[in-house]
């Protein structure tokens, strides 16, 4: 079983009672700064004042229920803790019984345990007193050795309780184990280096000559009396193996010079020459004003392999900790760990530049790399990635390691989206300690996984961190969709990805992508089975559907060529439809989209069984807009519930539909809210009733009974498409869903062009005869929307077809507005259009202002209104068609 964590940070402290026997605190989590195991909690706090605060608080209720006569253990005991002595402490309290062995004794013992990596035995101590606690790190640290345990439904539980009982929003937590199946697997291979490492901790191992400079625990160098009671094992030292000439690690000694002193020392970097050297040491002299030695950050230089002229680093303080130093290749940048004031709750990543020979004021890197929880050991490589270990950004456990590029070089302030690098490097324990060589192929990390030697071991790796296991260069991108206004990230959007070719057309799905078959059903009614076999299983680059998780995030993976349309939809907002080139997406790893809100009223509906005291779930719920014409659609949730988003100064019905029901109605108005202050006003309430029906449900059918071969858009997904739906003229007149309409390509060449018979051709204009506007507005009108209808069921029909929507105004007003009307016209009909579910990219809007009348109605001429409103019209251009026939359309 391992003992230890992965060290983090190290404090020293003499404790005032216990005769000279010096004490070390390391931090909790993983690595130290040298060497202990230190976790989330006393990362954040090094000198444990406010872990003493908590717990001071937590007593004080309990203190008049207790006997003030304690045991000379539990004294010992308490003192032990309170001084950062963890496992000394433990030890102690193991041994009480009875009335002394309460929740605030179990609680103390949970946190020592956990402090130095021993996980299960921290889980059972949590286990007995959370049910007791009104402490949220509680939950946090029980929710962290859960996961570490490899109980993630559990976790996840736990999680969720420290989110609703504390403010953090500084970090992210895991909230679905399905998550932890999305981390890559880089085409890497790791192994154990056996040679360097023992039953202690051994970890950060950094190249130097012809050999490696690590940190160790084993005791060879201190004095044997001196222990650090936050382990019980020794203090840490740096040493240095040279390499065999069979790929060994041998004549392990420790580091020549004035390095290791009687405290901590490790972590070390190197600059380019070998000249100096950069590493980590409790305090040899000075104490905090709490009588802890704290780490700071020491310089060293070469003399023909002696370390000395050791000497601290000007923002070094008494007061808080500075640790890992990691040098960038020209030697001007220093990147560290500190919890320094300022930062973002735990320990954070700092860089100080020197200029002329001094180094500066640290600045912190921001929160794109700190979080609340604790971000320790940095790495600067040569093409600046910088590679740290955090346990605040989502990871598989523990510690996890994270790579981060800047936008703007000169700019410490510019970091990217991290990315976690996924596994073999991150367990569900502490990893960290990254160091990659100058070959980019090959490097070395720290690691407490249980398959090591000792608490933690140094492990080498080989191979190429940015391909996958299959072998392909890892392209996938975080996409995250967000509101301008506040910030936040929106979940449950509705995404639909296109990919264009150069000239800026979709790319359809092809053989390339899929193997495709149909299999005659019944010959005589033309009825088929359609298998669709995915070529590889990732279409690189292809079109799909997606919906943006609960942080409002989805992954997408590009072709590293190309332009990509984004259309984003969700009730409350406005529809956005933009176009990215490949490289914008690839530039960071995590591309973000805004969506606006749409400031409407909000009407909170549920559906419910009219028969039995039940909600109706999956029933398909249509919002149609009186006023435009317009209608939405979504489906009730597992309670029944819906949401739509609705404008002022209208009426709406409201319609709900299911399988197996008697589908019903309901009208709610707006007219008389109150729309200046929209986000003041109370949601609308809806309720709709349905009862169980004995018939069944056809949504579409024939005059002799039979189902028509097309279906409406499934909103389940929010996707604006019907998943596998074959389309196929077959004889008989079929009626879409909504409208009794004919969809049969005879019909509505007839109905269109005025002979069922005439083709439709390329490049042809048809004028609509009802589409009509009223003077000064964009909206549709009821009359309107049924003309728009006909389209959508032309469009349905031959769905490859692609056209232009062309509005037309009248002559009144300039011609600027008109122009700009117009454009309103054409996209009002064009996202009409989309809303029944036509894709985007065969739409096409155009406003033309009043540069085509069809009539003497110009400026200046006395006209009636009827006159007028001929020329408020629109038209479609067909830009491509493809005869009807068999069409299939996958939705992943």
């Amino acid at each position: 079983m391992k003992h230890f964590f992965s060290i983090i940070l190290m404090v020293i402290l003499c404790l005032p009672g216990l005769k000279g026997q010096n004490m070390t605190n390391i931090l909790n989590g993983t690595t130290l700064l040298y060497t202990f195991p230190i976790h989330v909690d006393t990362l954040k706090d090094p000198t444990g004042a406010r872990l003493k605060k908590k717990q001071k608080k937590l007593e004080s209720k309990a203190l008049q229920q207790r006997d003030f006569t304690l045991s000379k253990e539990k004294r010992i005991a308490d003192k032990l803790y309170e001084s950062l002595g963890y496992m000394k402490a433990a030890e102690k309290y193991e041994q009480l019984e009875g009335m002394e062995r309460n929740r605030f004794v179990l609680e103390k013992l949970a946190n020592s345990y956990r402090l130095n990596g021993q996980t299960e035995d921290a889980e059972y101590c949590y286990a007995q007193i959370i049910k007791d606690t009104d402490n949220p790190e509680d939950y946090l640290h029980y929710a962290q050795v859960l996961q570490i345990n490899g109980k993630c439904e559990d976790a996840v539980r736990w999680y969720k309780e420290y989110m609703a009982k504390s403010f953090d929003t500084r970090r992210d937590f895991l909230v679905d184990c399905e998550v932890l199946k999305e981390f890559k697997t880089s085409n890497v291979e790791i192994k154990n280096r056996t040679e360097l490492n023992t039953e202690l901790l051994d970890f950060c191992a950094m190249p130097y000559r012809d050999g490696v400079v690590f940190t160790s625990t084993r005791g060879t160098q201190k004095l044997a009396k001196r222990r650090d009671n936050w382990t019980k094992n020794s203090f840490s030292d740096l040493f240095f193996a040279k390499k065999g000439n069979h790929d060994e690690y041998t004549q392990i000694e420790l580091l020549a010079g004035d390095i290791n002193g009687k405290f901590h020392d490790g972590v070390a970097s190197f600059n380019r020459a070998g000249t100096k050297m950069f590493f980590t040491r409790n305090s040899p002299k000075r104490k905090s004003k709490k009588g802890t030695r704290l780490l700071k950050i020491y310089e060293a230089d070469n003399d023909h392999d002696f370390w000395t002229n050791v000497r601290e680093l000007p923002f070094n303080s008494d007061e808080f900790s500075n640790c890992h130093p990691t040098l960038s290749r020209d030697g001007r940048r220093l990147y560290f760990a500190s919890d320094r004031d300022g930062g973002y709750g735990g320990m954070d990543i700092y860089m100080s530049e020197n200029i002329g020979g001094h180094w500066r004021e640290p600045v912190n890197l921001g929160p794109n790399v700190n979080t609340s929880g604790n971000e320790v050991f940095p790495f600067i490589a040569d093409d600046e990635t910088l590679y740290f270990s955090s346990d605040g950004h989502l990871g598989i456990g523990g510690l996890d390691i994270f790579s981060v590029k800047k936008k703007n070089p000169l700019d410490e302030s510019s970091w990217g989206s991290r990315e976690n690098i996924g596994r073999p490097f991150n367990s569900s324990r502490d990893d960290f300690g990254f160091v990659i060589n100058d070959d980019k192929e090959s490097g070395w990390f720290s690691s407490s996984r249980l398959d090591g030697i000792g608490g933690d071991d140094i492990y080498e790796w080989h191979g190429k961190i940015n391909e996958t296991k299959e072998g392909k260069t890892d392209l996938s991108r975080t996409i995250c969709v967000y509101d301008p206004a506040s910030g936040t990230r929106i979940d449950g959007v509705s995404v639909t990805v296109f990919k264009t070719s150069p000239d800026g057309k979709t790319r359809p799905l092809s053989d390339q992508d899929w193997l495709v078959t149909l299999k005659p059903l019944d010959e005589s009614n033309r009825e088929y089975i359609i298998s669709i076999v995915e070529k590889s299983q990732s279409a690189l680059g292809g079109s799909g559907h997606f919906v943006t998780n609960a942080k409002g995030t989805f992954s997408y993976q590009p072709d590293p060529e190309g332009n990509y349309i984004f259309v984003l939809e969700k009730p409350g907002f406005h529809t956005t439809r933009q176009t990215f080139s490949a490289a914008e997406i690839l530039e960071d790893q995590e591309f973000c989209i805004p969506l606006e809100k749409r400031h409407c009223l909000t009407l909170n509906g549920v559906v419910k069984n009219r028969d039995y005291p039940a909600f109706i779930p999956d029933a398909e719920v249509k919002l149609f807009n009186k006023c435009t014409g317009e209608l939405e659609a979504v489906y009730s949730d597992a309670k029944g519930a819906f949401e739509f988003c609705l404008d002022c100064g209208c009426e709406y019905e409201i319609y709900a539909n299911k399988t197996n029901f008697v589908g019903n109605s309901t009208i709610v108005s707006t007219e008389n809210q109150d729309c200046e202050q929209l986000e003041l006003q109370p949601p609308i309430v809806a309720t709709i009733d349905m009862s169980v029906s004995d018939q069944p449900d056809l949504s579409a059918v024939s005059p002799n009974g039979n189902v028509a071969p097309y279906s409406t858009p499934d909103w389940r997904s929010g996707a604006h498409h019907a998943p596998q739906v074959v389309y196929v003229p077959v004889p008989g007149n079929y009626y879409a869903p909504d409208a009794k309409r004919p969809a049969r390509p005879q019909d509505l060449n007839g109905y269109f062009l005025g002979d069922p018979n005439a083709p439709f051709t390329e490049g042809q204009t048809i004028r609509l005869s009802n589409i009509y506007y009223d003077f000064d507005k964009f909206y549709i009108r009821g009359d309107a929307a049924q003309e728009l209808d006909y389209v959508y069921q032309l469009l349905k029909t031959y769905p490859t077809m692609e056209i232009a929507l062309i509005a037309h105004t009248d002559a009144r007003g300039s011609d600027a507005y008109n122009e700009k009307l117009s454009r309103k016209r054409a996209k009002a009909a064009v996202q009409y259009l989309i809303d029944r579910g036509i894709e985007p990219h065969r739409l096409v809007a155009m406003g033309v202002g009043e540069s085509r009348l069809v009539n003497g109605c110009d400026d200046g001429v006395d006209c009636p209104e009827s006159e007028h409103q001929k020329n408020r019209r629109t038209e479609i251009r067909i830009l491509k068609l493809n005869e009807p026939g068999v069409r299939v359309q996958y939705e992943d």
